[in-house]
């Protein structure tokens, strides 16, 4: 559980790295309604086949509360927070609805967890192709994907840095091998052997000619500074 700021609205992470601050879920009432003293509190365990939650309602909507029993199929709507430790659900509204409303539930779950998923694997690749979490927000927005995805992605995607080894060893190959005008790229990549792409030495070589660090006396041959 997290929120921005004080004053910002608490919300849950989800294995997919959404954030959720509002849910809207259907299922059973799996326990007696408890109250607290004046009825300023009503709580209640839902179940909806994938776990169970604890639900509370406060102030007025303590009502909504009294009218359920155990047993009962309820369409929640709520906000997330914690409580104890624990993650719980605040609900804003509860009506008691027929059993159908069960598949038409589990149908748009369904169809939320495919979308899910798919933003998720986009915000993954993303992330493990930039250099880093800043480049990846502003990719994924470019693209219309949830850039907090990539915040929550980044503590658990190792992130692909540059490859320091490589760039001593594109150094050192042009250092050996340069009699006078430069080393042709195709030298440098045989000199490195299979360990490394074609594409991965030349994209490595314009950053180091980026960097300052070589330099091209002329096309497609490369020389130390």
């Amino acid at each position: 559980m997290r929120s921005e700021s004080d004053f910002e609205p608490n919300y849950a992470i989800t294995e997919l790295k959404s954030r959720i601050h509002r849910v809207k879920i259907v299922g059973t009432v799996r326990s007696r309604p408890i109250f607290g003293t004046q009825t300023s509190y009503g709580r209640f365990q839902l179940d909806d086949s994938t776990g169970t939650i604890w639900v509370s309602a406060f102030h007025t909507r303590v009502a909504m509360v009294e009218r359920l029993a155990q047993g009962d199929l309820i369409q929640l709507v709520a906000t997330v927070n914690e409580y104890r430790d624990a993650l719980e659900l605040i609900a804003e509204s509860i009506a008691i609805v027929d059993p159908n409303y069960w598949l038409l539930h589990r149908a748009e779950a369904v169809r939320t967890t495919l979308e899910a998923r798919r933003e998720f694997e986009k915000a993954k690749s993303i992330l493990v192709h930039e250099r880093n979490v800043l480049e990846a927000r502003e990719t994924a927005r470019e693209i219309g994907i949830d850039a907090s995805m990539i915040e929550s992605l980044g503590s658990d995607v190792e992130v692909e840095q540059p490859d320091a080894d490589l760039s001593e060893e594109i150094l050192e190959v042009i250092a050996r091998l340069d009699a006078g005008g430069g080393v042709p790229l195709r030298d440098i990549v045989g000199s490195l052997g299979s360990s490394h792409l074609g594409e991965e030495v030349e994209a490595r070589i314009i950053d180091l000619m980026d960097d300052g660090e070589i330099y091209e006396p002329s096309v497609g041959r490369y020389a130390r500074i």
